[in-house]
């Protein structure tokens, strides 16, 4: 398995890895919504390329990515910020390794540019990401709240 800097010709398969990963997530209450955000995510993943902030992990196609950057919006901050936007393994290759070994990836390209803390969002019931994350040194740090309002 290479892990490295993802290319151009990589966008095709990352954007298919991401609607996987937009499926999947639906297990655990998200609503975004596959179809309507496609061309985004093509266009957010051709940035993170051209600035180095997508990896893949490749053996015989792409088996995983991760895509992150330096948190440049919002408040200021005491310290740099890196964040960890999206993770994701094919289903038959989990538990090999190969999602710790992008995350070390990204968390050294992060290093790289400054970044003195690093932070990604995980929802709730997802209780596999969040034991991911808690064996790789990451705590829980806000909660989000949410209502469904109905008409």
């Amino acid at each position: 398995m290479e892990i490295e800097s993802a290319s151009i010709s990589d966008l095709e398969g990352v954007v298919g890895l991401w609607s996987l990963l937009v499926e999947d997530q639906k297990n655990y209450g998200s609503s975004i919504v596959w179809e309507e955000n496609a061309m985004l995510m093509q266009n957010i993943f051709a940035e993170a390329i051209n600035q180095g902030d997508l990896i893949v992990a490749r053996s015989g196609g792409i088996q995983g990515f991760v895509n992150f950057g330096m948190i440049r919006e919002g408040m200021r901050h005491e310290y740099a910020i890196g964040g960890i936007y999206n993770l994701f393994v094919k289903e038959p290759k989990r538990n090999l390794g190969i999602g710790s070994k992008l995350l070390y990836s990204a968390e050294a390209i992060l290093k790289s540019k400054g970044a003195e803390e690093i932070t990604m969002e995980v929802l709730k019931t997802n209780l596999k990401a969040s034991r991911f994350y808690k064996r790789h040194g990451y705590t829980p740090h806000r909660i989000e709240y949410k209502k469904i309002i109905k008409t």
